[in-house]
């Protein structure tokens, strides 16, 4: 025995504990050992022992489909299985009468791949009607496909020949589903089947065929675009859209050494073929071309919310479906949306209660949604009275909140039984919030573009909605001459209609000396708002300054307590241009009333030790017992360096100051 998982030991133990019979362990050949583990293997409804058989390679001669110890050939063998890995956990019974069922409550077969992988799904019986397939649908995980006819649509089957046995498996029937699987180390997957029937003699298995990876894409783009549900080991694609044939269609290769060729068809609809080849192994990707739309339209609608998303195209009075109950809103404080370009999805519940445990506290991706025209995109937040402010949504921080017409928040839905109905269905989503963002798609009717919403909510309770409101776009054009900068700059596009904001800085020694709007003169702003109602044209001026001096100002009140001990001179210093503020403070003389400066007989400096307040604003205390009885005038100064390096003094004016 070349690995044994210790898994089966405790498992075992369990099951002898409660009287239940032992499991055996199993071993995965060494060869499979980094791509598959067998991590749970299990009896059967009546307790009877099983074994787990692990054919490496299947042949024509392995191909073992029935837990009957009588072999099984086949007519015609599926050519899927062939050199793939086959796991079954086989039942020792000698014919249909025994009462054989896989219903044991659990699980009955769960391995784990780290390679990459098409798994199929085997169940034997004597036919695949509604009710099998329901049967098997009702426990396999999504992304299985059963392998049909081409011609009836219906499952394929294979006939088994016994030769010996009962004589009513003389003719049993294969029938098979397969699902590729994107396994790796990094990502191991495991596949858990539960068996949940208590069909007689059905015997569940699977076989896993390894998939080369030398010739696989690591992507593939059309138009310069992701192709949307891209994974590396599908190779069919229906109903990829393109504006046309020129459209171009890149596949990058896993592995750089492999080549790669696309073939386009000779018109559409038809088939592109992304051929990879490495040595002597090939791998073809089909996509299937069709015409794109050039219609706006919303699609690939994905959302992890539990029920599946409702698209509305044309949103009016009749389909103003907020909440997740089966009423409409009449009205919500005037707001309204135009019903010819807007398109409704709605993502809510239609229960009266929520799932246990359900929470739409979600990140980027919890719906994500494909346009091919730009639009406006507002989501509605629902919610009870008691739910607050939009706090619970903290994916919406670069979204604009609407308000109503007086400045407030939130809306109110108005349903038309809302004064005669106040239970829970028409009271709960009285309130609405609105958030609205933006989104340009480059090239229309040539490119789409996917948004994927990062809002959510701490509370379940709450319902979250989207519109889209598909608009035609404008170019923005900003410029500007001279030294400074303007946000944003160049030719941008932006939905019609909409208002932008613009900056424009000057650098040191510079100004805005004019902004035109289409060439209409606007008043001088470092930020303004344009509202694009067309192709708009923005231009701002810098010009460089002129050497100008700082300014110096005198406060008109002065401060002096009652005990007319100490006063205090307020004052102001603006900078000038080309010019550096030295020293400022103030003058004070008890004589001279007209002219005190610096240097003057009787006029004395007082120069301000801290730097200047926010607004450019300082103060100087005149203190002392020699100033009772006494009139002081006062003034401010400032000390500043000219361009050519030589000083120059400036005065505020003069405020007199009586101490008795």
């Amino acid at each position: 025995m070349k690995k044994v998982l210790a898994l089966f030991l405790s498992i075992s133990f369990l099951l002898t504990t409660f009287g239940l019979t032992a499991i055996a362990a199993t071993t995965v050949p060494e060869s499979l050992s980094d791509k598959l583990t067998i991590d749970y293997y299990g009896g059967d409804y009546e307790a009877e022992p099983f074994s787990c058989n692990i054919i490496e390679n299947m042949t024509a001669t392995t191909q073992r489909y029935t837990d009957q110890t009588t072999n099984f050939d086949i007519d015609t063998a599926p050519s899927e299985l062939i050199g793939s890995t086959y796991i079954q956990t086989n039942c020792d019974k000698s014919g249909a009468s025994t009462t054989y069922r896989t219903n044991n409550g659990g699980s009955w077969l769960k391995f784990t791949l780290k390679a990459p992988a098409t798994v199929y799904y085997l169940t034997t019986g004597t036919y695949a009607g509604t009710s099998m397939q329901n049967f098997v649908n009702s426990w396999l995980s999504n992304g299985w496909s059963w392998i049909k006819e081409q011609d009836t649509g219906n499952p394929k089957e294979w006939t088994l020949n016994s030769n010996g046995g009962s004589t009513s498996w003389t003719k049993t029937r294969l029938f098979m589903l397969k699902k590729d699987i994107e396994a790796s180390v990094e990502n191991p997957i495991t596949i858990d089947a539960q068996t949940l029937g208590t069909e007689n003699g059905v015997v569940y298995s699977f076989a896993i065929q390894w998939r080369d990876t030398s010739c696989d894409l690591s992507g593939i783009t059309v138009g310069g675009s992701t192709l949307a549900g891209f994974a590396p080991g599908t190779t069919e694609y229906s109903d990829v859209e393109v504006a046309s044939l020129e459209t171009e269609i890149t596949g990058t290769p896993a592995d750089s050494s492999a080549q790669v060729i696309v073939k386009k068809p000779a018109s559409l609809p038809g088939d592109a073929t992304i051929t990879v080849t490495k040595g002597d192994n090939t791998r073809i990707y089909t996509l299937r071309l069709i015409q794109m739309s050039l219609e706006p339209k919303v699609s690939n609608i994905k959302t992890e919310d539990s029920s599946q998303p409702n698209l509305i195209s044309g949103f009016g009075v009749g389909t103003k479906r907020w909440s997740d109950y089966p009423i409409l809103w009449e009205d919500m404080d005037g707001l309204m949306f135009d019903s010819d370009n807007c398109y409704y999805i709605q993502t809510a519940f239609h229960n009266a209660v929520m799932p246990d445990g359900y929470a739409q506290d979600k990140s980027e991706g919890w719906i994500t949604f494909d346009i091919n025209k730009s639009a406006n995109v507002y989501i509605l937040y629902g919610a009870g009275d008691w739910v607050g402010d939009p706090q619970y949504l903290p994916g919406l921080t670069d979204w604009e909140m609407l308000k109503k017409e007086d400045g407030t928040t939130p809306y109110t839905l108005k349903t038309a039984d809302y004064d005669e109905k106040q239970t829970l269905y028409y009271h709960k989503y009285r309130r609405g919030y609105v958030f609205k963002k933006s989104f340009i798609v480059p090239g229309e009717g040539e490119t789409k573009r996917t948004v994927s919403l990062t809002y959510g909510g701490t509370n379940a309770l709450s319902t979250y909605n989207v519109i889209v409101e598909f608009a035609d776009k404008a170019n923005l054009t900003v410029t500007s001459t001279g030294n400074g900068t303007v946000s944003p700059v160049g030719t941008t596009e932006v939905i019609k209609g909409s208002t932008q904001t613009i900056t424009a800085t000057p650098e040191d020694g510079w100004k805005i000396s004019k902004i035109t709007v289409n060439s209409v003169e606007q008043p001088i702003k470092e930020s303004f708002s344009v509202t694009v109602d067309a192709d708009t044209t923005v231009e701002v001026t810098f010009a460089e300054l002129s050497e100008t001096p700082p300014a110096i100002h005198t406060f008109d009140k002065t401060y002096v307590p009652d005990d007319k001990t100490n006063s205090v001179t307020f004052g102001t210093v603006a900078e000038g241009s080309k010019t550096t503020v030295k020293e400022y403070g103030i003058i004070y003389s008890a004589t001279d009333s007209t002219d005190p400066q610096i240097g003057k007989e009787n006029c004395y400096k007082l120069k301000a030790e801290k730097a200047l307040s926010a607004n450019g604003h300082y103060g100087i205390e005149i203190k002392g017992d020699l100033l009772l009885n006494t009139t002081y005038y006062t003034r401010t100064y400032v000390i500043y360096e000219k361009e050519d390096g030589t000083e120059a003094i400036l005065y505020g004016e003069i405020k007199t100051i009586a101490l008795q």
